[in-house]
């Protein structure tokens, strides 16, 4: 709670999660760090504000296994490119249902947001499907 709050008091651009514990508490993504580390996320909804949130290694990680020192300062340019004026922010990623129960649907439906669905493809190659 304390953080909910916090991030909606100051209402930040960016917030970047050092290590793997963080990047679950704000994203919800329970991954090895290493397969995830310098991409954008999306803030978990419950907390109540829209922004995007990078992913890092944990310095104290970095200080520990220094063969990742080049891979951490290439994730920390990724804070000061955020901020120039010719960023791309990336879209969150989609979310797939495959064979969901009718009232997971209707409840899923109801929320705001926009919703797209695919009958014909397996969508896994956009450009052959």
């Amino acid at each position: 709670e304390r953080l909910k709050g916090e991030i909606q008091i100051l209402k930040p651009e960016l917030i970047i999660a050092l290590g793997a514990v963080v990047t679950l508490a704000l994203t919800g993504i329970d991954e090895k760090i290493g397969k995830i580390r310098g991409n954008y996320y999306t803030l978990l909804k419950e907390y109540g504000y829209d922004c995007p949130v990078l992913v890092c290694f944990h310095p104290s990680f970095v200080m520990r296994q220094r063969q990742f020192i080049e891979e951490a300062v290439k994730d920390f340019k990724k804070i000061k490119e955020f901020f120039q004026p010719s960023f791309i922010e990336v879209k969150p990623e989609p979310k797939f249902f495959l064979n969901p129960a009718l009232s997971f649907l209707e409840e899923y439906l109801d929320q705001e947001g926009t919703t797209t669905f695919d009958l014909e493809t397996t969508g896994l190659n956009p450009r052959k499907d």
